[in-house]
């Protein structure tokens, strides 16, 4: 991932989720999903200290191991780090992941990759099967791609990137064939540890053909379109095949509150569960991770920097987005895109069961209304499905001009704080016209599918 110039290159991490995920993708290693109670695994502190070079005793426990790693770091230890339980805050992984980030740039370091790859300087390796074929799927906009029995991959990875880049080449081959046949087109060599008995391509193979194809992808700077809309294509597809497809407001608040995730309590829940569990399913499938520009955290980059947006259908046609001169900041720089999740939100009532759960859950003084300054009450959604995954763009500041022009974006003032200092001006979307502009909205996913109908990706990919 690609850091804007003047940006402060670490963002914490708002959750023990996305830490854990970061830290498998820094490391370079298989990333497990958090254990009950949302209690990181000791797996990922291994894979921190073996990234960092830091030797640790074979039978050593999780908070000894934190103590080790806070040391050979030079990170001040402080008694927040570690919990009961032999359980790892999520300020101890901040604090580490942080330190070894540190040390990776300083000593441009990365995971190994085959000796045959070593002329791909800036490649950085797929770390498990999946993100290879969703990596390779991201550059033909195939959508996302899943393993089939026994962890293997399914040729179709192989065999829409023929029909994308390679027509003339044979997809009936067989599966070790047709990689073959691949690298040989992309130039890059394909020796016998690129597959496996029972008609396998290896990790080492796919990533062979995932470095020489990342690389060529590079050289096409006259298709920067195709690239941003194979991008969205596959981070939409990714999400869809994550997210739970209805969401009940106490499991997700219990969840995110168990994970240790700064948002929790926020009145909105559905847009913070989005990121809370959408940004460590991308980080999973595509390695990448936030991204501050000017004063706003960009929830996720992977060749150009993302925000998940979430939108209850029904309701307003605008959306607000970020920070105004932030997006300014961004835009100057390159591409700026916004993951919109769309949805149909069940409200309760202000003196319903699920108001006063989140009041107990908050430790809520509030008893008279709940929400906004004008004294009328706030209905809080106690459930929300999702419909839809749209993926927008804004290419530089003439298509931002543009945009504006054309209604589908406008910037919006503020009210002042409590403290009656000013807030910033923020950028919002109407969703609506934004929609119908194929330019703007560049990619969709349906969770639901209409009377029966498959569910599609769309992306102004060409083919």
């Amino acid at each position: 991932m690609s850091f804007l110039p003047g940006m402060d290159a670490f963002v914490h991490a708002k959750s023990k989720a996305e830490a854990v995920a970061r830290i498998y993708a820094l490391a370079g290693a298989r990333p497990e999903p958090l254990g009950p109670g949302s209690k990181e695994k000791k797996s990922a502190l291994l894979a921190l200290s073996e990234a960092a070079g830091v030797a640790v005793p074979e039978r050593i426990s999780k908070t000894e191991l934190v103590r080790a790693l806070a040391a050979e770091m030079s990170v001040d230890w402080s008694d927040r780090f570690v919990s009961v339980g032999e359980t790892v805050t999520l300020d101890g992984l901040n604090a580490l992941l942080r330190a070894v980030s540190a040390r990776l740039s300083a000593h441009s370091l990365r995971p190994g990759v085959p000796e045959w790859l070593t002329r791909y300087a800036d490649f950085t390796p797929a770390r498990t099967k999946l993100e290879a074929v969703n990596r390779i799927s991201a550059l033909t906009g195939s959508g996302p791609q899943a393993l089939g029995p026994g962890s293997k991959e399914r040729k179709s990875v192989l065999s829409d990137l023929a029909r994308a880049w390679y027509p003339e080449l044979d997809v009936g081959l067989s599966k070790h064939d047709l990689g073959a046949a691949l690298a040989d087109r992309l130039g890059v060599a394909w020796p016998s540890d690129c597959v496996s008995t029972g008609y396998t391509v290896t990790l080492d193979g796919l990533n062979t053909l995932l470095a020489a194809a990342e690389a060529q992808a590079k050289g096409l700077a006259v298709e920067p379109e195709a690239a941003i809309a194979r991008e969205a294509a596959a981070l939409v597809g990714a999400l869809r095949s994550t997210l739970p497809s209805h969401w009940e407001g106490r499991a997700a608040i219990t969840e995110m509150r168990s994970a240790e995730y700064a948002n929790w309590r926020q009145s909105e829940w559905p847009g913070w569960y989005f990121e809370f569990r959408g940004l460590p399913a991308l980080i999973d499938s595509f390695g990448g991770g936030p991204q501050r520009i000017g004063r706003t955290t960009f929830d996720y980059a992977l060749t150009m920097p993302w925000d998940l947006k979430c939108h209850s259908l029904g309701g307003s046609s605008s959306v607000v987005l970020n920070d105004h001169a932030s997006v300014m900041e961004g835009l100057a720089h390159g591409p700026l895109g916004f993951l919109m999740l769309a949805g149909d939100a069940q409200l309760d009532p202000p003196a319903g069961e699920f108001t006063h759960w989140v009041r107990a859950q908050t430790r809520s003084s509030d008893t008279g209304r709940i929400g906004g300054l004008s004294g009328r009450p706030r209905l809080r959604k106690r459930s929300f499905t999702p419909r839809s995954l749209e993926a927008y763009v804004l290419r530089d500041l003439s298509d931002y001009e543009g945009a504006i022009l054309a209604g589908k974006f406008l910037v919006r003032g503020q009210g002042r704080q409590q403290s009656g200092a000013p807030r910033p001006n923020k950028l919002y979307m109407n969703r609506q016209l934004a929609a119908r502009d194929a330019t703007t909205r560049i990619a969709r996913v349906d969770f639901v599918p209409p009377n029966g109908v498959p569910i599609t990706y769309e992306s102004t990919a060409p083919a």
